[in-house]
């Protein structure tokens, strides 16, 4: 496909594909530094241009990180989140973001 972070190849990607249902695991290449904020702004870039380009009926799955957690090993989804970096305050704002419904402006 290519670049995500490229707003003209999702476009004309997802035009052509007219997906019912995007399951979004991207992010930037390598282990995530914990202030990494260029690293931030690429995987919101990606999850934007998606959102913005997807067709109206189309369903957006987004997946999450550990990092949310603020830790490592067992824990179950209901266990309360303590981010612990900037990715993954990051990752965090943008599950709920979807979770809350997803982007209100766009089309």
């Amino acid at each position: 496909m290519g670049d995500l972070r490229d707003t003209s190849v999702v476009e004309s990607a997802l035009a052509d594909l007219k997906p019912s249902r995007i399951w979004h695991l991207a992010t930037g290449s390598g282990e995530p530094d914990s202030a990494d904020y260029t690293q931030v702004a690429y995987d919101q870039q990606m999850l934007s241009n998606l959102v913005y380009a997807m067709p109206d009926h189309c369903q957006l799955i987004y997946t999450g990180s550990m990092a949310e957690y603020g830790r490592a090993g067992m824990f179950d989804e209901f266990d309360r989140c303590a981010p612990d970096s900037v990715y993954a305050c990051a990752k965090l704002l943008y599950t709920h973001h979807e979770h809350d419904g997803g982007p209100t402006l766009g089309k």
